[in-house]
């Protein structure tokens, strides 16, 4: 008989537990989220991450590649773009037009 009573409470807590867990659960679900935030970085190390950056990130300017063309198709029109490298060329003749732009309606 003790024994029989050990295991119904053994039972009920381990039902009560299982319970508990679930609704946990459920409440941990439905609970509204906190929004992510990226980017809220406090302003000391901001200042200095933008102060390396700017140390670290000199401007500097690819060469272009002279076997490169750029083509741009839009609704104003299409557009070419060569390289400078082109312009003392025969090939480059045809691009240099009367506006000296390096992108040219055609």
């Amino acid at each position: 008989m003790r024994r029989a009573e050990m295991a119904r409470r053994r039972k009920n807590l381990s039902e009560k537990r299982n319970e508990e867990e679930k609704m946990d659960t459920i409440n941990r679900l439905l609970r509204k989220q906190a929004p992510k935030r990226r980017g809220r970085i406090p302003a000391a190390e901001a200042a200095e991450n933008a102060a390396a950056d700017q140390e670290a990130a000199a401007p500097e300017i690819e060469p272009v590649d002279p076997t490169m063309v750029r083509w741009v198709s839009g609704r104003d029109g299409s557009r070419v773009g060569v390289p400078e490298e082109w312009f003392g060329t025969p090939a480059g003749q045809i691009f240099w037009g009367t506006s000296g732009k390096l992108v040219e309606e055609l």
